[in-house]
């Protein structure tokens, strides 16, 4: 089902660094499932106006550009961030 979809975004929650770290597992079973197919993905920090977070910006950012995908920080509290997000897919 994996092979047919060419668009995927990965969230973490900035306030959990198992998240985060979770996110490289994550990108790899797609690569595998995906078995060399090229696809595009979006990182998304999720949480972001919360004060006590565990995932420092420069992390996520050294992160989405190590794994060629864009950064969208991310909060229920910026609904706006949404329709960033969706814009990436198109632009």
């Amino acid at each position: 089902m994996l092979k047919e979809i060419n668009t995927f975004v990965f969230v973490f929650d900035c306030t959990s660094r198992t998240s985060f770290e979770s996110i490289k597992m994550w990108v790899e079973a797609v690569r595998k499932e995906k078995a060399g197919n090229s696809f595009t993905g979006v990182l998304v920090s999720n949480k972001t106006d919360y004060s006590k977070t565990e995932v420092k910006d420069e992390e996520a950012n050294d992160m989405a550009r190590s794994l060629g995908f864009k950064l969208i920080r991310a909060s229920i509290a910026q609904p706006e961030k949404a329709i960033e997000l969706f814009r990436s897919f198109v632009n």
